[in-house]
């Protein structure tokens, strides 16, 4: 069944805001989800740099998936939310499938709860009690499997409504991410084994590299 052009608007654009969910917590887990000594290891380099990384890129991914499922509208205006897929008239014109999409966020949202609460206390607002209260600096209640439940639920709501309407699914999961973490933590590492080089060994393979380069 095809969209309407302002439906697919719509679905497009909470495509874009899941797909950016999903990548920025893909990169926060290949920097600092991998292992401790690979956090030791960002720590030596830059450990100022990759705290406000952190804390920079879990505070962006808890105000989206807030945002995502927040009221249809707040104030008298209208927001772009999850909950707006339901009140597409391609959806609204299948009772099975606005069934399955009302109940699926239902459950969106109870998950979503504790990061809620979290964006409410300490991202939206600087809540006075919860901001003075010992460990305030730590994510109360949610843990990385919370994350990662949550971001699963939005895309099997997105993908329910893909399936059922447009006969695909979106891998939300497989999102590629072209010069991130991964190319970082290559190029520190080989920065490391070359600060490692005496300089003898260093003018040695530079030799071999301009010759090999004169070859070509």
């Amino acid at each position: 069944m095809a969209l309407s052009a302002d439906s697919e608007k719509i679905v497009e654009a909470i495509w874009n805001h899941i797909a950016e969910l999903h990548a920025e917590w893909k990169t926060l887990i290949q920097l600092f989800g991998v292992s401790q000594a690979q956090s030791d290891f960002l720590n030596k380099k830059a450990g100022d740099f990759f705290e406000t990384v952190h804390q920079t890129l879990i505070r962006d991914i808890l105000l989206g998936i807030s945002r995502l499922t927040d009221p249809l509208s707040t104030a008298g205006k209208d927001n772009l939310v999850l909950e707006r897929l339901l009140q597409l008239p391609e959806v609204v014109a299948n009772s099975t499938l606005s069934s399955k999409v009302a109940a699926q966020l239902i459950e969106v949202k109870a998950q979503a709860g504790p990061i809620r609460d979290y964006r409410n206390k300490y991202l939206a607002h600087l809540d006075l009690v919860a901001s003075l209260a010992p460990g305030s600096d730590v994510l109360p209640g949610i843990a990385r499997q919370d994350i990662d439940g949550v971001l699963e639920s939005f895309s099997d709501l997105f993908n329910l409504i893909e399936q059922t309407l447009q006969d695909r699914t979106v891998a939300f999961k497989r999102i590629s991410i072209h010069g991130g973490p991964e190319d970082l933590l290559k190029h520190l590492e080989d920065a490391e084994s070359w600060q490692r080089l005496s300089f003898p060994e260093r003018r040695r393979i530079g030799r071999r590299v301009d010759a090999a380069s004169r070859d070509e």
